[in-house]
């Protein structure tokens, strides 16, 4: 898989958590683990995932199951993210 449908693939899966991304990685709802997020962050800011695999210190495959199962996580488990969501907004008014 090249570098650029990885990518395609975890943007699409952010399009629901981007504009509340940054806080919700920092609230107690985030179900992602810091492997996890590092696997996003990485792929993200280098556009790169051997580089992104060397930073976590794994193959490029490990790299590549990490993410697609991150991105399966996000997609899954969106509920909960609306749910977080939902409750800031509660919480706000």
């Amino acid at each position: 898989m090249d570098n650029n449908k990885i990518i395609d693939q975890v943007r699409k899966a952010l399009v629901s958590y981007d504009k509340n991304w940054d806080e919700w990685l920092n609230s107690d709802a985030c179900f992602l683990n810091s492997i996890e997020i590092k696997a996003i962050g990485y792929v993200l800011a280098f556009q790169d995932v051997e580089e992104s695999a060397y930073l976590l210190n794994i193959s490029r495959d490990e790299y590549l199951l990490v993410l697609n199962h991150t991105i399966k996580k996000l997609e899954e488990q969106q509920f909960k993210y609306i749910a977080w969501l939902a409750s800031k907004m509660v919480v706000s008014n």
